[in-house]
């Protein structure tokens, strides 16, 4: 059984919505006119949401295993964009934090300490 063709767009029954997205698209194509088409495209189709890139969770991990329970103030400034080793698209969030000196002092202190624990604990 084949598939119904899909139903081409009414244009006699154009929404506000409708004109404010086709703004935006030319809005974005305007901006992106100097890249190839292909990477105009693609950005697109992810800002539009047609395309879906894979977002690697700030609560996974070693970095947060390690750090959850200190006071760093961290915050999630943006993502970079990454390949796997088949060719798909992912993001990292990129994070930052802060914390005065003397606590971070203390927290590696802390973190060396816990990693001497696992150490030991392996090697029972």
């Amino acid at each position: 059984m084949s598939k119904p063709d899909k139903i081409l767009y009414d244009y006699d029954f154009v929404t506000n919505r409708d004109k404010e997205t086709a703004e935006e698209v030319i809005n974005q194509i305007e901006k992106l006119k100097n890249l190839p088409l292909d990477i105009a495209l693609e950005k697109i189709k992810i800002d539009f949401k047609i395309k879906e890139i894979r977002k690697i969770p700030v609560n996974e991990g070693l970095f947060y295993n390690f750090f959850k329970d200190e006071k760093l103030g961290a915050s999630v400034q943006g993502y970079n964009r990454k390949k796997d080793k088949e060719g798909n698209d992912y993001t990292v969030p990129f994070i930052t934090f802060g914390a005065d000196r003397e606590y971070l002092d203390d927290m590696i202190k802390r973190l060396i300490t816990k990693i001497k624990n696992i150490i030991l604990t392996e090697n029972k």
